[in-house]
């Protein structure tokens, strides 16, 4: 059996940590989290807990592990990441992290994403 991972695995694997990242993977997720606060709202008043922190703690991290990896594409640590959580600069964060071209080269974190 090959550990050689498919295109597709390769570019949809939302909670590695290792690797690269491209701009479309990180610019879907965060729309994709906005759209949750947005149902989140009336979940919360229907009382459905569970679901809101299974789903919540889910989308958080492949946020948080999607930001790493793209900080990877640019050359950067992952600690830079943690930015996401200032108010004002988690703004600016996803707008770097949307807007700018990652490397076309290897780097210290792997080759380029697919």
């Amino acid at each position: 059996m090959t550990t050689e991972r498919t295109r597709a695995q390769r570019r949809f694997d939302l909670f590695d940590l290792g690797g690269r990242a491209s701009r479309i993977e990180v610019a879907t997720l965060f729309p994709a989290w906005a759209v949750w606060l947005l149902i989140r709202e009336g979940l919360v008043q229907t009382g459905q807990w569970g679901l809101i922190l299974v789903v919540g703690i889910t989308l958080s991290i492949a946020l948080l592990l999607a930001s790493v990896r793209r900080l990877h594409d640019l050359g950067r640590t992952g600690w830079w990441s943690l930015l996401g959580f200032v108010p004002f600069l988690n703004f600016a964060l996803f707008l770097s992290l949307s807007v700018i071209p990652g490397k076309a080269t290897p780097n210290r974190f792997g080759p380029p994403p697919i």
